[in-house]
């Protein structure tokens, strides 16, 4: 099926009575629809775990062998909460917080630092980055409370971070994003 290309207007001929003008180009909203994502780089987060884990236990990975649960280079889902603290009267806005959890098999194992909390949890939640997570070198087989967990976190800039706000209300209604939702996110 072909479709037809709309009529384009026809050009106006140029007089020489008068100085040249340029022709006015219409200030409609224009704007690239294209996601993309820049790879920043990575970080080498000490995590620590949230549960308990016998040495022996075996449990089968994502090429179906069975092994530990925390293997090298083995992929970590992140989970995170959002918080937002009220700020003091007259001196600004409330700071956003929350807490970055990572599960193995469905089963969630532990969490990052506050410090690396603090720094990703705004960014994923406004959506301006995208992380992706693994099990770092020599992670531990046996798990207590508190044991610390190596995770290598890579981190990219999506396109969105490069909008304006403008653009972002925009899309926000096209795509039904932007609408603000507390709670449980995924990364």
């Amino acid at each position: 099926v072909k479709q037809e290309e709309p009529e384009r207007p026809k050009k106006k001929a140029r007089t020489s009575q008068g100085p040249k003008s340029e022709p006015s180009i219409s200030k409609g909203k224009r704007s690239c629809n294209v996601e993309w994502a820049l790879n920043l780089g990575s970080l080498e987060v000490v995590a620590y775990s949230t549960m308990k884990l016998e040495g022996g236990a075996s449990f089968q990975g994502e090429d179906g062998t069975m092994g530990p649960l925390l293997r090298s280079s083995g992929r970590l889902e992140l989970k995170w909460a959002v918080e937002t603290k009220k700020g003091r009267p007259g001196v600004g806005m409330g700071k956003e917080t929350g807490q970055v959890h990572f599960e193995v098999n469905g089963k969630t194992v532990g969490k990052f630092p506050s410090w690396t909390s603090k720094a990703l949890v705004p960014l994923l939640a406004r959506k301006l980055i995208d992380a992706e997570a693994v099990v770092g070198k020599d992670p531990p087989r046996a798990l207590d409370l508190g044991t610390n967990i190596p995770v290598l976190v890579y981190i990219s800039l999506r396109s969105s971070a490069l909008r304006t706000p403008g653009q972002m209300q925009s899309l926000g209604n096209q795509e039904g994003a932007g609408k603000s939702s507390l709670g449980n996110q995924e990364g």
